[in-house]
C-alpha cells in the first residue's frame, strides 16, 4: 500500500476510509519510519493529505538524522506558491439541480431496490451511493478559483453599502459621546 510489507486488516480498512474521503498519503519507497531497539521495523507513520496537497508536496523522504525516538523524522518540501487551481464550493451549488440529478439517477434508483443481506452488501451499496452523491454534486457545483477580490453577493448593492457606512458612522459618533 504505502510501502510496508505488513498489510493487515487494519491497514486495508484505513485505505478504504482514506479513499472514501479523498485522502491520500505522501509516503514513497520502502524506508521504515519506525525502528526500535529490538530490530522491529515498519512503515507505520503516514503523511496524509488531499489531492491538492499531494500536488504541492515533493521530495518526501525518511531522514537518517537521529530523532531520539523509535520513530524517524520525515522530511518533505511544500510548494507555497499560490495555485490557480479551481475547486468546488457548496456555497455555489445549484441545490435544485443537485436534487433533480440525484433523484433521476438510474444508479440511485437501482440502489433503492437492492436487497441487502450482509455487511458486505451494505458497504458496497454505501460506496456506490457515495459515488452518485459526489457525481451529482460535481454536476451542480461549478468550478471556481480563488480571487483577491471575491465577487460581492447580489444583495450587497451600492445602496446597502452606503447604508452600512452611514450606520457605522453613527455608531462611531455615539461611542465618542
Amino acid at each position: 500500500m504505502w510501502g510496508d510489507k505488513n498489510n493487515d486488516k487494519r491497514g486495508k480498512k484505513l485505505v478504504e476510509i482514506l479513499e472514501r474521503n479523498d485522502i491520500t498519503w505522501l509516503n514513497e519507497g520502502k524506508e521504515p519510519t519506525f525502528m526500535n531497539s529490538r530490530g522491529h521495523q515498519s512503515i507505520i507513520d503516514l503523511s496524509l493529505t488531499n489531492e491538492n496537497g499531494r500536488k504541492g508536496a515533493t521530495q518526501w523522504q525518511v531522514s537518517n538524522e537521529p530523532s531520539n525516538s523509535d520513530h524517524r523524522y520525515i522530511r518533505y518540501t511544500i510548494n507555497t506558491e499560490l495555485s490557480t487551481e479551481k475547486f468546488r464550493s457548496e456555497k455555489y451549488t445549484d441545490w435544485l439541480q443537485y436534487q433533480n440529478d440525484l433523484t433521476n439517477s438510474q444508479t440511485a434508483k437501482e440502489l433503492q431496490t437492492r436487497t441487502i443481506t450482509t455487511k458486505k452488501d451494505l458497504d458496497k451499496l454505501s460506496m456506490e451511493l457515495h459515488t452518485e452523491i459526489k457525481k451529482s454534486f460535481r454536476k451542480a457545483t461549478p468550478l471556481i478559483s480563488h480571487s483577491a477580490n471575491p465577487p460581492r453577493p447580489e444583495w450587497q448593492t451600492h445602496e446597502v453599502t452606503k447604508a452600512k457606512a452611514a450606520i457605522q458612522k453613527k455608531l462611531n459618533k455615539k461611542k465618542k459621546q
